[in-house]
């Protein structure tokens, strides 16, 4: 009973504040400025704003009671003012247009991962449950220019939510170690980044580390994701969807423990060498509607296939083999096999934009279970399905995440859907998927963090 009423007191102070946002938002242009930051500020919320340059403060933030930092080193100041990950309390950090450059000059912080590699990184969340929220992949960048073997954002613990930032060059010359984004023992939700020219991996998920990775683009860096899990103990759980992984050498390497699932749908995976790897067995990897091309191999395993690594309804292309099991060539389970429909052709792609040509053998021919938003067949690819929306919201049928009664329209009648629903999971363990935002299989507060960020971004669009 205590359970219940503490759910609905803390719901009913959420509809409180979404009600006063509303209210202020409606008062207030398509943008964030100085006014809406200090009124919403002065609403007790827990926002924060980094400026690129000095100076932007004084001119708006801090004499209207605004929270607010400047330049690169404002980042981690805004990370290191927020309350360690006990609170419930998704906090947010707006990142202004900019570009964001730590002076090499700066002592960076250091992070400890997987429990016995140290690594400087150019900002550090640390038990921290926070989002990371820029103006746009083309407006706010993150440039990790001078600095040879750092990571650009090291995330330890929490939960941390990254949209709308560019990260690009960590790890210059031929000896550098640098990676965009390294998450460890953290639940990390990626939604509308860029990553560019990493000196090695883009994206490096370690031990405990789980989340949403979705209509990303992780292009020109000599490998896309990592993910290592060396602790037998450690449960993660990953889903790869609408993203762009287009590298130089490896696009995607998987080690795993056998409590690693993971779910790749309609992702596009390139790359000049091998485009899959999956060194150890894990519960569940499922790979489906990608397009997978390779310049030698498609997908390289080390173990047999079986039930518990399932690749369905992709395009696989690639210069050698289409799979490799530990070093041979055994591309015959996969192209004699068509009750799996993985398709052995041209996908016939523009690359310069990674779309289907209308010509293409991947229109209409992906899972029958997954649709397209305007409710035909998938796509294979990263355009397909019901996340292509993620990377263009001009697509036939898409509509905003918050719509949640499909009436075309994002109002207070939602959120009322929300909150039903998420009472219903809670007391009844009833899942209702149009409010499990993030597809994790539960309905909590990741999921109202998502709902009311997509409400506010739909009502100040309609102002």
């Amino acid at each position: 009973m205590k359970k219940k009423i503490f759910l609905i007191i803390t719901l009913s102070v959420s509809l409180v504040i979404l009600v006063i946002l509303v209210y202020v938002l409606s008062y207030q242009d398509n943008s964030f400025d100085d006014r809406t930051e200090a009124s919403l500020n002065q609403k007790g919320l827990v926002d924060l704003y980094v400026y690129p340059n000095v100076g932007d403060c004084s001119s708006g933030g801090k004499q209207l009671g605004v929270d607010c930092w400047e330049e690169a080193t404002g980042i981690q100041e805004a990370i290191d003012a927020v309350p360690n990950a006990e609170e419930l309390v998704d906090h947010r950090i707006f990142i202004r247009e900019g570009t964001y450059i730590r002076s090499d000059e700066q002592e960076l912080p250091e992070a400890t991962l997987a429990g016995k590699h140290t690594h400087k990184c150019n900002f550090l969340s640390k038990d921290k449950n926070v989002n990371l929220i820029g103006e746009g992949i083309n407006n706010t960048i993150i440039n990790g220019i001078g600095f040879v073997d750092e990571f650009g954002l090291c995330v330890v613990g929490g939960k941390v939510s990254i949209s709308e930032i560019h990260f690009d060059r960590f790890g210059e010359g031929d000896s550098g170690i640098g990676t965009g984004i390294v998450a460890d023992n953290a639940y990390l939700t990626m939604q509308n980044n860029r990553i560019t020219s990493s000196r090695t991996y883009a994206l490096v998920l370690i031990d405990g580390a789980s989340g949403l990775i979705y209509g990303n683009e992780l292009v020109n860096n000599n490998y896309a994701v990592q993910v290592w899990i060396e602790d037998d103990t450690s449960v993660s759980n990953f889903a790869f969807k609408n993203n762009i992984f287009d590298v130089r050498e490896i696009a995607i390497v998987v080690t795993p423990n056998q409590r690693f699932t993971a779910l790749f749908e309609n992702n596009l995976i390139r790359s000049g060498e091998k485009a899959f790897s999956i060194t150890r067995k894990a519960s569940k990897v499922t790979l489906v509607n990608n397009v997978i091309q390779a310049g030698r191999t498609g997908i390289s395993t080390e173990f047999e296939i079986t039930d518990d690594f399932n690749i369905r309804y992709n395009a696989i292309n690639a210069g050698e083999n289409i799979l490799s099991i530990g070093g041979e060539d055994r591309s015959e389970l996969l192209l004699d096999n068509q009750e799996l429909d993985n398709i052995f052709e041209d996908p016939i792609l523009d690359w310069a934009t990674f779309r289907l040509q209308d010509s293409s053998p991947c229109r209409n021919t992906g899972d029958p279970d997954i649709l397209n938003p305007d409710g035909s067949r998938s796509d294979i690819g990263a355009y397909g399905g019901p996340g292509a929306c993620l990377l263009d919201e001009s697509i036939d049928g898409c509509r905003s995440q918050a719509d949640l009664d499909g009436d075309g329209e994002v109002n207070m009648q939602d959120y009322s859907v929300f909150v039903r629903d998420y009472l219903k999971h809670k007391r009844e363990g009833v899942l209702n998927e149009r409010s499990d935002l993030n597809s994790d299989e539960t309905i909590n507060m990741q999921d109202y963090a998502l709902f009311v960020r997509e409400y506010l971004h739909v009502r100040r669009g309609s102002q």
